[in-house]
Order: C-alpha cells, then structure tokens, then sequence
C-alpha cells in the first residue's frame, strides 16, 4: 500500500472538518452563557472580606484600627491583597475586579480546555465547556461550596 493511499484514508471529509470559524463561533457563544449565567453583580459576598483587605493596604492610618485587621487577618496567609492593592489604587475597585474576575474565568475556562483536550476530540472539548457554564456551579445542598465564582477572591486564582 503507498503513502498516497495511507494519507487518504486518514483525512477527513470536507464536511466533517472543524474550521477555525466553528471555534470563534465556540468561543463566542460560550463567552456569551458564561456571562449570562455568572452575572458580575459586583463587590458582594467574601469579596467583601478581600477587598478590605486591600483597602487596609492602601489606608493603614483609617483601617488599621479596625479589630478586623488590628489582630491580623486570614491576609497574612495569601498574596492576593498585596498584588492587588496597587491595582485598585490605579484603577479602582470596580474595574479592578471586574478585570481581574474576567482574567480569573478565563484562566478557568484554559485549564478545563487543557484537561480535557489530550482525551477528547475537539468538538465534544467545547461541549464540555458549555456544560461547565451552564450547569449549576455550587455543590452541596446549601450552595456554600462553588466554582468559578461570580465575585473575586483570594480563592479566584487558585
């Protein structure tokens, strides 16, 4: 048997070829259920701990006194309000998490692709994309343990 007949029984047909349009159209629609599904509502839940946390970074003389952080926090145990601290002093509070949520997702949604990508065909690698967006993505019957969050935190990242 030649090479010729070889390499012809392994192409695929025109029709069941995965174009590099059919992965913008992916990518799209999936940003799309991610954002519908995990609506930013901004600075609320432990984002509230994190981000005073870096507000006490920034204004040691106003929050310093405060008994959260006077007797030290769970802050000393992470990176997250030091890296963080001059972006919100750059940017604010709310771009600054916004963006950093959005990097946070993103980097989330990367890691499911490279998980899954070495076992499975490409196709079903955005079908399980979908379904980690649009399933629900707290676990447990009360909903306090989650994934990919809706608001940042130091837990974000990791």
């Amino acid at each position: 048997m030649s090479d010729s007949a070889d390499m012809a029984s392994t192409t695929r047909p025109p029709h069941l070829a995965w174009s590099r349009a059919a992965d913008w159209i992916c990518a799209l629609g999936l940003l799309g259920l991610w954002l519908i599904t995990r609506p930013y509502r901004g600075v609320r839940h432990d984002a509230i701990l994190y981000t005073g946390q870096m507000l006490a970074r920034l204004l040691p003389d106003r929050l310093g006194p405060d008994l959260f952080f006077f007797y030290g926090s769970q802050d000393k145990y992470s990176v997250f309000s030091w890296l963080a601290a001059p972006l919100v002093a750059r940017f604010g509070i709310g771009p600054t998490e916004l963006v950093l949520l959005l990097l946070c997702n993103l980097l989330f949604a990367v890691a499911c692709w490279n998980l899954m990508a070495p076992w499975i065909p490409r196709p079903l690698c955005w079908l399980g994309l979908l379904f980690v967006s649009v399933l629900p993505h707290t676990y447990e019957r009360l909903g306090a343990f989650s994934y990919a969050e809706p608001f940042l935190t130091a837990l974000s990242w990791g």
